[in-house]
């Protein structure tokens, strides 16, 4: 009795089912077997692409072994069919293309200002591809200049608090890594030195006779220029004497003091911006 030929059996056999570009190529070793039938017909092989992000291209298409290379992300179906010229069975296989990782996309304020004594809370942002698969993003502040260390009070968080003890310009960074790449947002802080009370003199002692009635009074005032921007405001009074007293430019430093009544007075000069 002479046996009927069956169709060839196909397995793709791969231990591979996901790759992450750069690597782009996966290597197939399928498992086939036969009947030997038809007598003296060699098995025929051919391999496709039934669906894909992109084309692919097979090392060797009509062999039994192949490697498969793949240009873009994506998921991919790929099948061999094996004919003895009578029969074909065809057997699939799906890889899974991930795209290259790419680092973590960090956003930090590019500059800051605050004055002593203070801090400085900077709110961050980060943004990731999600590969590795699985991976979770690390967080790292660190300083990377300026005239005195500082403390961060998170240095391991997306968001921190910065404590500054010295005036100066400092250099901070925050790092985000995904255990392959890091990505890094600068910022730079100015810290401007404490406020401080001006500094007012309003001059000498003086006596005046009557009928002379005016004196100059030239008085200086000193300020640390704090807080930026904050002007000064000057103010000359009598606080203490028997008569009123004019003053030709009582929001001067330099005025001219007008008395009607003889007698002892005490004039008083005060400046001040947002404190003293």
């Amino acid at each position: 009795m002479i046996p009927s030929n069956t169709p060839p059996q196909v397995n793709i056999a791969s231990s591979v089912s996901t790759i992450t570009l750069p690597t782009n190529s996966v290597s197939f070793t399928p498992i086939v077997t036969d009947d030997g039938l038809p007598t003296g017909v060699p098995l025929t092989f051919q391999w496709s692409m039934t669906f894909g992000a992109s084309p692919v291209v097979f090392s060797a298409p009509t062999s039994r072994n192949t490697s498969v290379t793949f240009s873009a992300a994506g998921i991919y179906n790929l099948a061999l069919a094996v004919s003895d010229s009578e029969f074909t069975s065809t057997s699939s296989v799906q890889i899974t293309v991930n795209p290259a990782n790419a680092a973590p996309v960090v956003s930090v304020p590019s500059s800051a200002a605050v004055t002593l004594p203070g801090t400085l809370t900077i709110h961050a942002s980060a943004t990731d591809d999600a590969n590795p698969p699985g991976s979770i993003l690390a967080f790292q502040w660190s300083q990377q200049s300026g005239p005195a260390p500082v403390v961060f009070s998170a240095p391991t968080a997306l968001n921190t608090t910065v404590t500054f003890s010295q005036a100066g310009s400092y250099l901070l960074s925050l790092t985000a890594n995904d255990s392959q790449l890091t990505g890094t947002g600068l910022i730079s802080v100015a810290v401007n030195p404490a406020n401080q009370a001006p500094v007012v003199f309003p001059g000498p002692d003086q006596t005046l006779a009557l009928p002379a009635n005016t004196l100059t009074l030239a008085g200086t005032v000193t300020d640390d220029g704090l807080p930026a921007g904050v002007p000064l405001n000057i103010q000359w009074s009598a606080i203490s004497g028997p008569a009123p007293v004019t003053f030709s430019a009582p929001a001067s430093a330099t005025t001219v003091a007008t008395f009607t009544t003889a007698g002892n007075y005490v004039l008083q000069l005060s400046a001040s911006g947002s404190i003293g």
